[in-house]
C-alpha cells in the first residue's frame, strides 16, 4: 500500500513539475547553445514536445 501511494505522489509530482523544468531546461540548452555557437534546434523541439504532452 505504502508503494501505491509514493508511486502516485511521485506520478503527480512529475505532471506539476514537468513544464517548469521543460522551460528550464530550454533556457539552458539555448544558453549553451549561443554560448558555443552550436544549433540546438533538435533537442528544443523534445523538449517543446516534453512541455506539450
Amino acid at each position: 500500500m505504502k508503494k501505491i501511494i509514493g508511486l502516485i505522489v511521485c506520478l503527480a509530482l512529475v505532471v506539476i513539475l514537468k513544464n517548469p523544468i521543460s522551460i528550464g531546461m530550454m533556457y539552458v540548452v539555448d544558453f549553451i547553445g549561443n554560448t558555443f555557437n552550436i544549433t540546438t534546434v533538435e533537442v528544443i523541439d523534445f523538449l517543446n514536445e516534453i512541455y506539450y504532452l
